[in-house]
């Protein structure tokens, strides 16, 4: 009888590929669509984790297979509502809203279970190559994950929890997104699971936290343990840079740069010490060495580890 790691990998291998297959295909159409939001000629690449893992073979294994598995499906059915929907958005969206429209906005996204919210214009350099969304307007969602589960990585029920997490995200998402457009707005939800941008330095321009050694959005009230997803629209008044409270953020700033305990605790010495400049870009950094942390992540439900050690996160 197969090993179950060995089993789990090819379930998921034969119910999820295909339909990643579709997605990638309705993406491309996505960005096929008149004036779409393309990559330049410096974005990066994005990372298609359940591929790279299953390449790397041996012990390596999907973060919380099989226990995840219906928090995958859900995702994927929720990547694939937030591109189909595009069909739903109004031929001719409004693109400016009242101020006290924003607030509501804010209401129905905390009611979903959004635990932060703001807003960005998003530079072309964060669209991943050959991806591409329909406005540059973003309203940028952060939801927290739970702290208790979270304390436990690398373990099991940390990888399931996190991959419940991007599915509650998604599905938020797609329910502001759709909040939007029976307010006669356009609307792309883009989900927290792969999604077509780089969300860790949206969430930076949105005044949701500070950048962390480790390359994630650090937030004051959940430091880096939470998940981001973003909805793209027609509104060109979004209350750009309205997160938290600008000093908060700064102090964050201030407690990452003399405190390193994600880099001190990595198991692999995976993140670096001083980011490296991703060539041709402006402001994008790598902050890990992938080679030293996707093999022990794939092998270590996930790891996590960098998440769980953050002061700021406890």
């Amino acid at each position: 009888m197969p090993e179950r790691p060995a089993l789990a990998l090819a379930v998921a291998e034969k119910l999820i590929t295909p339909r990643i297959r579709r997605i990638v295909e309705l993406e491309s159409a996505a960005a096929s669509r008149p004036g779409a939001v393309l990559a330049s000629a410096s974005s990066p690449e994005r990372l298609d984790i359940m591929a790279e893992v299953l390449a790397l073979g041996g012990r390596a294994s999907l973060p919380g297979f099989p226990r995840a598995l219906p928090s995958v499906l859900s995702s994927v059915r929720g990547i694939f509502e937030s591109l189909v929907s595009l069909g739903d958005n109004p031929a001719r969206p409004a693109v400016e809203a009242p101020q006290d429209f924003f607030a509501v906005l804010e209401q129905r996204a905390r009611r979903w279970g959004v635990s932060a919210i703001g807003y960005a214009r998003l530079p072309r350099e964060l669209v991943f190559k050959g991806k591409g969304v329909l406005h540059p307007n973003a309203v940028v969602l952060a939801m927290a994950m739970d702290r208790r589960r979270l304390a436990k990585a690398p373990s099991l029920d940390t990888a399931v929890m996190v991959h419940q997490t991007y599915a509650r995200l998604g599905r938020a998402a797609n329910a502001v997104a759709r909040f939007l457009r029976r307010h006669g707005y356009s609307a792309q939800a883009c989900h927290p699971l792969g999604g077509q941008v780089l969300y860790p330095p949206l969430g930076w321009l949105a005044g949701l936290g500070h950048r962390g050694p480790a390359g994630l959005l650090v937030t004051p009230d959940h430091g880096p343990g939470v998940r981001l997803a973003a909805v793209f629209t027609s509104i060109e008044n979004l209350p750009f840079g309205r997160g938290d409270d600008p000093e908060r953020v700064e102090r964050v700033g201030e407690f990452c740069s003399k405190c390193g305990l994600c880099i001190d605790e990595c198991p692999v010495g995976a993140v670096k010490r001083k980011p490296t400049p991703r060539p041709g870009s402006v402001g994008l950094v790598t902050c890990i060495e992938r080679d030293k942390c996707l093999p022990y992540f794939a092998e270590n439900h996930g790891c996590s580890v960098c998440i769980r050690v953050c002061p700021l996160g406890r």
